[in-house]
């Protein structure tokens, strides 16, 4: 029996060293057939383009330098993605349901920093972001767009600039701070109709950002800087 036993805790121990197993990436293009599961990590490689407008990623969306990563969804398309949305130097990162009108669901992080020269980035529309979004150092025409969402997290858009107008930060729940500084436009932009748990900070805007599209923020803390009258 103590034989057995030994044998036992030995084969116990080499079942302990084995890894688990980790599913591989799955590079896009091309883009995922609907109602697909990506089991791990999506990629989007060096200067692609990929859309996602109804599917599962179980791991993170890694958008690579120059790529474009977008997701659509029509009416009763549903997005899900389990990990992070990350991107730098990217082109573009756009999530919308305004459009179509399905639904998209972020259980991490969306990153989007130092990206340029698409259209815009970020989201709008029946999104929910469980953890942060940042949109930060990013440069095109209408700028960060964080629009009509859920942020569990805390909201952060910084240092962009943009040719014609934004950045565009409106309509959003958003539960912890918001920080909302440095950006430079062409013309003024819009941070208004947010509901927000923590703090809204802005600084170095320029112009100063206003509330003329809906209305002030609802802040449970502070209103500090160039929003302390928004």
């Amino acid at each position: 029996m103590k034989h057995f036993a030994t044998t036992m805790l030995t084969f116990g121990i080499m079942l302990a060293a084995v890894p688990s197993a980790r599913a591989a990436d799955t590079t896009c293009p091309p883009s995922p057939s609907a109602g697909s599961t990506i089991h791990g990590n999506l990629i989007v490689p060096t200067n692609a383009t990929c859309e996602l407008d109804d599917g599962t990623v179980t791991g993170n969306v890694v958008v690579g330098t120059g790529a474009t990563f977008q997701s659509i969804p029509d009416t009763g398309q549903t997005v899900t993605i389990n990990g992070n949305i990350v991107g730098d130097r990217c082109k573009a990162i756009v999530l919308d349901t305004t459009e179509g009108g399905g639904m998209i669901s972020v259980e991490g992080n969306v990153s989007i920093k130092n990206c340029a020269n698409g259209r815009n980035s970020g989201y709008s529309g029946r999104i929910t972001i469980s953890g942060n979004f940042v949109c930060a150092n990013t440069s095109s025409s209408f700028g960060c767009v964080a629009q009509s969402g859920i942020v569990q997290g805390n909201l952060t858009v910084d240092n962009n600039s943009s040719a014609i107008g934004g950045p565009f930060v409106v309509s959003n729940r958003v539960s912890g701070n918001v920080d909302f500084s440095g950006n430079s436009s062409a013309n003024a932009p819009e941070l208004s109709g947010n509901t927000i748990g923590g703090n809204l900070r802005c600084f170095d805007n320029s112009p100063a950002p206003g509330d003329d599209i809906f209305g002030p923020n609802t802040v449970s803390g502070n209103k500090e800087g160039q929003c302390a009258g928004l």
